[in-house]
Parts: C-alpha cells; sequence; structure tokens
C-alpha cells in the first residue's frame, strides 16, 4: 500500500510539474504576444506618424515652391517692362508656359484682372477679387471658385489661389520699385493651380493590402473645410466639413472642441474614431475603426492648414496575425537549434579543413621557396668558391671570366625570383593599387615587341605583332599591362623552339556606353602543355616537367602574378594548349575609351641629348650607409672616369653638399634607408637650401625598397629618377651619360 501509494504520489508530482510547466508556457506565450501586438501598434503608429510628417514637409515645400515662383514671375514681368497690355498678356502667357501655375492674374488699383487672355474689368466680374481672398493679408492661399466665363477654360471651377501684394513680393528686394504699366500701377498678383495637383501628391499606397487602401490622407483649414481629400471628387469637398463628421461618428476618443482646441494650438495629436462607412460592394453601411494623425502644415500665414492621416484599424490586427503564426513555428525552435549545432560543427570542421589546407600551402610555399632561393644560392657560393681558389692561377682567367659570367646570370634569376615574389605577395594581399590613366595600347605592345625582338628573333624564332584596333587610346595601367605582355611573351620565347613562331595579336570591339573591349593573344607553335597542367597553371610555383621543359628554368611564378594582375584590372586570361602544337593565352580588358593626352601624342622621350664633349668629368655624392655597397659604387664609378664621394649618412650628405661649391655636385644617388637621417628627408634638405643649384642638382633614389608608394615617396621628396638595388650598372651609367653638363655647372 505504501509502495502504491508512493507510486501514485510521484505520478502526482509529475503530473503537477507538467501542468505548472504547461501553466508557465501558456503565460509566458500569452505575454509574449500581448508584447508583440503592442510593439507592433506601436511601430505601426511611428510609422503613421513618420509618413504623416513627411507628407506635411512635402506639402510645405510644394507651397513655398509656389509662392517663389509667384515671386520670380513678378520681378521678371517687371523687368520686361511691358509699354502696351499686349505685350504684358504676351509675357504672362509665357509665364503661365513655364511655371506650375494654370494661369498668373495680375490686379491693379482699380480692381481691374489682368490675365494671358484678357483684361477684365470690375464691372465685369462682380466681385472684389482682392476682398475676397486677401482679407486684409499681405500673403495668402485659398480656395476659390471661379464661375466667370471670362477667365481661361483650364482656371474656371474650384481653384487653389496663390496670391500676395505687390509690396510684400519685392519687400526682401534692394530694387522694391513697383510694377507697373504705363500709368496702371499693380497691386497684387494671383497664381492659379488646379486642386489636383496638391492631390495627386496625397494619394497613400503605404498600408495597401492586396490592392484594397487601408490608409487615407486630406488637408483642411482650421475652419475644418477641406482643402484637398483624394477620396472624393473636389466638388464633393466643397460641402464637407471635418468637424461635423467627427460629431456624427459613433464614438470618438476627442470631441470636436478637444480637437479644435488642439488645433488652435497648433498641436500633433492622434485619436481614434469609429463611424459608419457606405460599402460601394455590398450597398450597406458598415462598421469601421480608424487612426487618425494630425500634425499642422505651417504655424505661420498664409497656410494655416493641418494635413490629416487616417488608418483603418484593421490594419494593426492584420499585422498581428502574422505574429500569432510564429508562436504556431516555436515548435519547431528545437529542431532549428539542432540544426544550427550540427551546421556550427560542420563549419567547425571546414573551418579546421581550411586551416589545415592554409598551414599545408604556406608549408609548400615556404619549401618551394626554399628550394627556388637555395638552388641559385648555391651556384653562387659555390662559384665564389671557386673563384677565390683559383685567382692567383694565370692559367685560369679565361676560366674564372666564364664562372664570373655564370655568376653574374645566376644572380639576375635570383633577383628575379625575389622580385616575383615580392609582386605574388602584393597581389595575394590585395595591396597592389591599379592606376587608370590614358594609354596607347599599340605603343604598349610595340614596347614589349622592340624589348623582345632581338633575343626571340636570335634563336631562330619568327617574332610577329598584328594589331586591328578601333580605340587607340583607352584608360588602364599601362606598367601592368606590359608587365602581363612580358611574362606572356618571355614565357612562349622560353617554350617555342628554332623555327617556330610567336603572335601577338591585338582586336577590340564596343561595348557601348563609352567602352570598349580589347583582347590581346599570345600564341606561340612551342611545346605546348597537357590538359592536367592547364588546371593548374596560374598557381603559384607550378611548372609542367618533361623531355621538353626539363632543361628550362623559371620561378612558376609568372602565370601566378599574370593572373592575379589581369583580374585586379577587372579583366580576364584564358589559355588554350595541345602537347607539341603550341600554346595561346588571350587577355580580355574592358576598359573606357579615352582621349589621347598631348603629353601621350607628342611621344617625348624626355632623355636630353647628351653634349659631344664635356666640359668636365660629373662629380657625384653618393650616400650610402653600407660599406661594401659604397666600396663598390666609388670603384664602379672610378672606373668609368666619374669623380665620387662618399657620405655615410644622410646627414652628411646634407652637410657635405652645404659644405661645396655651387655647381660642385652634378648628381647625388641618395640611400633610401639610412641611420642619422632617411634618403628622403635628406633629399627635401637639400631641395630647400638657399643656393642656386639646391633645385637643379639631380638626386637619384638608389635603394632596395622598390614598391610602388617608395617611388611616390622620393619623387616627392624632390628625387629626380629611382634605382632599385641590386643597382643595374649598365642602366646607371646610361643615366649618368645622358647628363648634359653646361659650363656654368647647370643640369639638364
Amino acid at each position: 500500500m505504501e509502495k502504491l501509494n508512493l507510486k501514485w504520489k510521484k505520478r502526482l508530482l509529475y503530473v503537477s510539474a507538467t501542468a505548472v510547466i504547461a501553466i508557465i508556457v501558456i503565460l509566458i506565450s500569452t505575454a509574449y504576444i500581448i508584447m508583440l501586438n503592442n510593439a507592433i501598434k506601436e511601430n505601426t503608429i511611428n510609422e503613421i506618424n513618420e509618413i504623416t510628417q513627411h507628407d506635411q514637409v512635402a506639402i510645405k515645400n510644394y507651397v513655398s515652391y509656389n509662392i517663389e515662383n509667384l515671386k520670380r514671375v513678378s520681378r521678371r514681368m517687371r523687368r520686361a517692362a511691358c509699354e502696351t497690355v499686349d505685350q504684358f498678356k504676351t509675357n504672362l502667357g509665357y509665364e503661365r508656359a513655364e511655371t506650375p501655375f494654370s494661369g498668373v492674374y495680375y490686379v491693379d488699383t482699380e480692381g481691374n484682372i489682368y490675365t494671358a487672355d484678357a483684361v477684365i474689368s470690375p464691372d465685369e466680374f462682380k466681385h472684389d477679387l482682392l476682398a475676397e481672398l486677401t482679407n486684409g493679408q499681405d500673403k495668402f492661399i485659398k480656395r476659390f471658385n471661379f464661375e466667370s466665363e471670362l477667365f481661361a477654360e483650364k482656371c474656371r471651377g474650384e481653384q487653389l489661389v496663390y496670391g500676395m501684394t505687390m509690396k510684400f513680393c519685392f519687400a526682401s528686394d534692394e530694387d522694391k520699385t513697383p510694377l507697373t504699366l504705363g500709368d496702371t500701377q499693380f497691386v497684387a498678383v494671383l497664381g492659379i493651380t488646379r486642386l489636383s495637383a496638391l492631390q495627386s501628391g496625397l494619394v497613400l499606397d503605404s498600408f495597401d493590402i492586396d490592392g484594397v487602401a487601408n490608409g487615407n490622407s486630406a488637408v483642411i483649414n482650421l475652419s475644418g473645410q477641406y482643402i484637398v481629400d483624394p477620396q472624393f471628387a473636389i466638388t464633393e469637398n466643397l460641402s464637407r466639413n471635418f468637424f461635423e463628421e467627427i460629431d456624427s461618428s459613433e464614438k470618438c476618443t476627442l470631441s470636436s472642441g478637444q480637437i479644435r482646441l488642439k488645433m488652435e494650438n497648433w498641436e500633433h495629436f492622434t485619436f481614434d474614431i469609429t463611424e459608419k462607412v457606405y460599402d460601394q460592394n455590398s450597398g450597406t453601411y458598415k462598421t469601421e475603426s480608424k487612426f487618425y494623425s494630425c500634425i499642422p502644415i505651417d504655424d505661420q500665414e498664409p497656410v494655416r492648414w493641418y494635413f490629416l492621416l487616417s488608418v483603418n484599424k484593421s490594419l494593426f490586427s492584420e499585422r498581428s496575425y502574422s505574429l500569432i503564426i510564429m508562436n504556431l513555428v516555436e515548435l519547431l525552435i528545437v529542431v532549428l537549434i539542432v540544426l544550427a549545432a550540427l551546421l556550427l560543427i560542420m563549419f567547425n570542421q571546414y573551418k579546421s579543413a581550411n586551416a589545415i589546407a592554409k598551414e599545408k600551402a604556406q608549408s609548400e610555399f615556404l619549401s618551394n621557396m626554399s628550394h627556388e632561393i637555395r638552388t641559385p644560392l648555391n651556384g653562387l657560393v659555390g662559384l665564389n668558391y671557386l673563384i677565390v681558389n683559383a685567382i692567383d692561377e694565370p692559367e685560369k682567367h679565361e676560366q674564372i671570366k666564364e664562372w664570373l659570367k655564370k655568376s653574374q646570370s645566376t644572380a639576375k634569376y635570383l633577383l628575379s625570383l625575389v622580385n616575383d615574389v615580392l609582386d605574388m605577395s602584393k597581389l595575394q594581399a590585395g595591396k597592389v593599387d591599379i592606376v587608370k590613366e590614358p594609354m596607347l595600347i599599340e605603343s604598349i605592345t610595340d614596347a614589349v615587341w622592340s624589348m623582345q625582338r632581338d633575343n626571340i628573333e636570335r634563336r631562330g624564332i619568327r617574332f610577329i605583332p598584328d594589331i586591328n584596333i578601333t580605340e587607340p587610346c583607352i584608360m588602364g595601367d599601362s606598367v601592368r599591362i606590359k608587365q602581363v605582355l612580358v611574362n606572356l611573351v618571355s614565357n612562349a620565347a622560353k617554350f617555342t623552339p628554332a623555327g617556330g613562331s610567336i603572335i601577338i595579336c591585338v582586336n577590340q570591339e564596343p561595348l557601348g556606353d563609352g567602352k570598349v573591349l580589347t583582347t590581346i593573344t599570345c600564341e606561340d607553335t612551342g611545346c605546348g602543355m597537357s590538359p592536367e597542367f592547364l588546371e593548374t597553371i596560374f598557381e603559384a610555383f607550378t611548372q609542367e616537367r618533361n623531355k621538353n621543359t626539363a632543361s628550362i628554368k623559371g620561378t612558376g611564378l609568372g602565370m601566378a602574378i599574370s593572373k592575379l594582375l589581369v583580374d585586379a584590372m577587372g579583366g580576364e586570361l584564358l589559355v588554350e594548349s595541345q602537347l607539341n602544337i603550341g600554346s595561346k593565352f588571350t587577355i580580355k580588358l574592358p576598359a573606357e575609351i579615352a582621349k589621347t593626352p598631348d603629353y601621350i601624342s607628342q611621344q617625348t622621350v624626355g632623355i636630353v641629348q647628351k653634349q659631344e664633349k664635356r666640359t668636365k668629368p660629373l662629380k657625384l655624392l653618393v650616400a650610402e650607409d653600407n660599406e661594401l655597397n659604397a666600396e663598390v659604387i666609388l670603384e664602379i664609378l672610378g672606373d668609368e672616369g666619374f669623380i665620387a664621394d662618399h657620405a655615410a649618412d644622410g646627414q652628411k650628405a646634407v652637410e657635405m653638399f652645404s659644405a661645396s661649391e655651387p655647381g660642385e655636385y652634378d648628381v647625388i644617388l641618395m640611400d633610401m634607408r639610412m641611420p642619422v637621417m632617411d634618403g628622403c628627408t635628406a633629399s627635401e634638405k637639400i631641395r630647400e637650401l638657399d643656393r642656386p643649384d639646391a633645385k637643379k642638382v639631380l638626386i637619384y633614389a638608389c635603394t632596395a625598397n622598390t614598391f610602388e608608394e617608395d617611388k611616390i615617396r622620393a619623387i616627392q621628396s624632390g628625387m629626380n629618377d629611382f634605382l632599385t638595388k641590386p643597382i643595374d650598372v649598365k642602366v646607371l651609367l646610361q643615366k649618368l651619360e645622358n647628363t648634359v653638363i653646361r659650363s656654368d655647372g647647370d643640369n639638364k
């Protein structure tokens, strides 16, 4: 019995616990639904208020725009200085056509009304128009019914009249000369617009559901008269009064008296109303509850109007229904949580796999880098060992020369590898800036052809350019395009045997909107590539190894760099190849069409021809903190017949130049990174010196900093040119040979 009672107690406890949990869930769900309903109601009210304020500002701006337009019309009419009535009417016709007004009327001191079609006397129009409209005000906007056939047809009937006195019209002008026509002086101007012009801006569809309008907007004056109500025809608005509708409603949270008081105090307020509305579909009246938002349009004359926005309260419940459905979906939350957990696990596994792949790629990169760098370094170290051991043996001098040539070739290969790795790292990091400037695509192709022609034709390979372009000048980065073309042509030259050919073909086709697609192909008759290798050709450190390419040396970075550069320029790099037949690389580059600038069309080389005979040898100041580099460059310059002094840092270079005679130094070779003072700062200090040669002396940056921002910084600091380390001695000597020395010591 005790066990049975214990069992029932446990069951009762479980049932009680379940009931408590169920009650808690019901209470939480109920509270949640109430909170959601309140939030929806509050959000809807906020949305209504925002729309109300937006339309209020739109109406206010519309009215201000027409008032200012009327002032501008009067200023233009005054400047026209019409001498006859016909001239005056003609100008009014022009103004009517060019302004938003369907009619512009002027009233003179005698009460005559001047329109573009006629002059209407007080005897013909039995109204004191100004007295009825102005009510003693300088400016006004009112509804008025032009019933007389004396007015143009489009101005008859119920119209919205903007008006002002001439005194008010010209009050803010420096020139306050009245508007006259001979002896006639005008006292007021009227601009006529249809009520529909204002009404069209009040069509409200923000709360439409399935094509059924759930909201309406209107404009009333402080007397409750409807100025505009898109629900009704304009003629029906004449007999309607907002306050009378409030009094006739079944229920309203504010009385008409309270609403009048709030409007007189110019308040922004809301209220609920229940009224009977005639349903045209069923032919019966139905009860409808609405929410009203009321906001003043302007608290200044002439526009003392209120903007009303009403929304059916059924909209609130319709928006809440969706939330009730959401509560039914709560049962699926647990499933979603489980799915989310599974997705999270899968995502973590994906991240782990990516991390492993990235680590593997980095490991392979370092391994490839180690192999590619150590291989030429091993050759350099070995050659250096052989040269040192054989330097004192005269019979091996020819062999030493051969070793030195191989050493130089290996060093250049190592330098190209370093440059490729630096380019690759910057491209992968997205730090390469692509320049967009006018460039001649044919000049770029010619430059690549001229640069590679001798090397290619010396190997018995035909090198053929085929240029077919319609737009010679386009926007792009000429340096990067040239770099890609050099990579493609050099690659083709490596793998094309004697007797073969390399063809560079350039074509264009229009894209519209001032753009053109430039297609550049580099096609060779070389050894070609296998389909398997084509899938990885644009990956770093990839190079196909077979009997045709076993002896060809390369870093395997050229194609990867070319692909990244073309992608960065918004183009596309494609490849087609067949083994033992050849390869074809295609660059598709969309670009804007540009006008050829003068500095390009002139094709100036920028190198001043040297004098046949110098009056004195060049003297250089070498700013270099590395003793070995300084020793090498000074020795080279000395052997070439130049005079050179050495400064161990930038500060020393500034001091030596300051202490020299004007014109003593012709060229300064400036390292950028030095202790005490860097090269850019030293260049700036030299350019700031108060001596005639400070601005003219040539300063060449000699640095291992090879990035574009380093070049820009060097030029901005006052340097004339940029030489990268290791310095190409031939390039340096060519620059020095092209430096002209005048007899007075000034450089060109």
